[in-house]
């Protein structure tokens, strides 16, 4: 991660994916992080990683409107990612819609990630979670 965080034990593999602001991006970043990911951890953490890196990108895109980076932390126990934009603005929670869509980025984040968060960067913001073992178990 860009503050050198090292959630678990174990090798540790870190990689970065600039993006531009286009529709292509969030396949893109799930493509590469599928690639990435290999054969780590249990498939349903894979699907998990996955998901929330399409969610983190789309995001992004449709809230920041810049171009972003996707960095991803890989050691034995968990994976990190965070994906930085250009806006200073923090993620907010809406009510998701039956009639729109959005709205369920943040719950995806609080059921599915052991942990989230918010951290300013440099250019803007970075949201990140982690998905895995964080026990150290």
């Amino acid at each position: 991660m860009p503050d050198g965080r090292h959630p678990g034990a174990g090798p540790v593999s870190e990689q970065s994916l600039a993006l531009p602001p286009a529709v292509t991006s969030p396949r893109a970043a799930r493509d590469w992080a599928v690639q990435r990911l290999g054969g780590w951890g249990r498939p349903e953490d894979r699907h998990t990683v996955v998901l929330l890196v399409s969610e983190l990108v789309t995001n992004a895109l449709v809230h920041a409107r810049s171009h972003l980076t996707v960095h991803l932390l890989v050691d034995s126990a968990v994976v990190r990612v965070q994906v930085d934009d250009d806006s200073q603005d923090a993620p907010f929670r809406r009510p998701p819609g039956v009639e729109r869509p959005g709205g369920r980025g943040l719950h995806l984040l609080d059921e599915l990630a052991r942990r989230w968060g918010v951290e300013s960067t440099p250019t803007g913001k970075g949201v990140w979670f982690e998905v895995g073992d964080t026990t150290g178990s």
